[in-house]
């Protein structure tokens, strides 16, 4: 009798080893096929905000990707002046104020799109019903709404020294000072978003004259970024509403 029963307690204790394992073993395979999927699912995520839309990409895919080329910051007197405001003559700021405006393509840097309900997008714009363009759903390219921002600061920074025409119905609030605020944040956010990492020091100028310390700061001139090709973008945009 005792060995009988010492037979069913290895048999029970057995069985009970057995069902441990197994139970063990599912839940852990459970656990992992949970984790696994939200691993999954989580890089999904992050590859459809991050990896397939790089920084400063369109979300939906809408827009092309353009080239990225390495460029040296250097001042271009062609939009930024080396002279006191006072020193510009009425010449001056009228040439300034047309290079300025040559940045911006044609179109105002607008872009058709077809079903926009499809995609993570705004509201779009129709074109006004005096228009005689077919109605559709318009999109900016956000790079030409930032240039047209700083177009309006400009203008308004040099309001008093001509009256230059006002070149396209989008700018005829650039001076208003709702609107340049606006612009300011606008702007603010736009760079707070890119977060360009390049590293700034000093440059040969700095240099020669003995200002290259930490007190001096810098002028940011002669540090390589990582950019788009702007005569890609510029085309692009250009041509969106041939």
């Amino acid at each position: 009798m005792k060995l009988h029963e010492s037979r069913l307690g290895h048999r029970l204790v057995y069985v009970l080893t057995i069902t441990s394992a197994i139970v063990l073993l599912l839940a852990t395979t459970m656990w992992l096929l949970v984790n696994g999927m939200w691993t999954h699912v989580e890089s999904l995520v992050v590859h459809r905000v991050c990896g397939a839309n790089p920084l400063a990409e369109e979300l939906n895919s809408l827009v092309p990707e353009f080239p990225r080329q390495p460029q040296v910051f250097w001042n271009d007197s062609a939009y930024g002046p080396q002279r006191m405001r006072e020193d510009l003559t009425p010449d001056d700021v009228v040439s300034l104020l047309q290079r300025w405006h040559r940045l911006i393509p044609p179109t105002m840097g607008f872009v058709p799109i077809q079903t926009p309900e499809r995609y993570t997008l705004p509201p779009p714009l129709r074109w006004d019903l005096d228009d005689p363009r077919p109605i559709g759903s318009m999109y900016s390219i956000s790079v030409f709404h930032q240039i047209h921002c700083l177009d309006g600061i400009l203008r308004a920074f040099l309001h008093d020294k001509v009256t230059v025409p006002k070149g396209n119905a989008h700018s005829n609030a650039v001076e208003d000072d709702i609107h340049i605020f606006h612009c300011f944040d606008y702007l603010r956010q736009a760079v707070m978003c890119h977060g360009d990492t390049a590293l700034e020091g000093a440059d040969e100028y700095e240099v020669a004259e003995g200002k290259d310390v930490w007190s001096y700061g810098t002028y940011g001139i002669g540090t390589t970024h990582l950019c788009k090709d702007w005569d890609a973008v510029y085309d692009y945009a250009a041509w969106s509403l041939a």
